[in-house]
């Protein structure tokens, strides 16, 4: 499916109009930029993309009804009618071999740093506190608290994950002294050191999955029927307390 055919299908969800979500799908579907082929999907289509759209958006939009919707339910319901469920990070890292994700190449000192103290680097480098870059690493890191597995990493530590950082955080943080630092630039430094000396290119991320049938869609329909059995539970739960 497409954003608009998603934002529709939101749309007779919850009201409103498809207007009123379309610009979440295509955030959800935006790596798709980057690799025209269904393993576009490993970026988004999973547990990071609904936090990262939380991130971005708020926890609610409020439609042209004037209706808050939750936009977790919102990126949820794309996942359910992309793949028949929500992925975690672990669903797509059992499918994905390292190619030239492990490549390594030679790191400048300086950014060898930011692989063991981030902060630090940064700090040395461009001036300010701890608070100053605080948040731009802990959006790299995000990944560590949704899986245990090392290669969580590959989710973040590439070339969409850091316009991803840039265009949700902003364009630069700001020193105490009231100096502009790159969120591009830190993230760059950062994957680079991470990342054995190179910035993975979304094509060398799809490249390492290993493609199977619900990644295509083959568990929608299965996933569509489990959505309606649950949104129904709720209905009759929910007029059963007004009883």
């Amino acid at each position: 499916m497409k954003p608009f055919q998603h934002a529709k299908s939101t749309a007779k969800r919850h009201g409103g109009h498809w207007s009123d979500y379309v610009h979440l799908h295509t955030t959800i579907d935006s790596s798709k930029a980057g690799f025209a082929g269904t393993p576009h999907r490993a970026l988004l289509h999973n547990e990071l993309g609904v936090a990262l759209a939380r991130k971005k958006f708020g926890d609610t939009v409020v439609n042209s009804d004037g209706v808050s919707v939750p936009v977790a339910a919102v990126i949820e319901d794309h996942l359910i009618e992309d793949v028949g469920f929500v992925p975690s990070l672990d669903d797509w890292l059992r499918h994905m071999s390292p190619g030239p994700l492990t490549r390594r190449r030679r790191i400048p000192p300086r950014i060898a740093a930011f692989a063991n103290d981030p902060l630090g680097s940064c700090i040395e480098i461009w001036g300010g506190d701890a608070d100053t870059y605080e948040e731009v690493i802990a959006f790299f890191d995000q990944t560590a608290a949704l899986s245990p597995d090392p290669r969580h990493l590959w989710f973040l530590h590439n070339s969409f994950g850091i316009f991803l950082a840039e265009d949700i955080l902003g364009y630069c943080v700001t020193t105490p002294s009231g100096r502009d630092v790159s969120v591009r630039e830190i993230g760059e430094h950062l994957v680079q050191a991470r990342m054995h000396g190179h910035i993975p290119s979304v094509h060398q991320f799809c490249e390492a999955v290993r493609l199977e049938p619900w990644m295509f869609g083959a568990e929608v329909g299965r996933g569509i029927r489990d959505r309606k059995i649950a949104h129904r539970s709720q209905r009759d739960l929910k007029r059963t307390a007004q009883n």
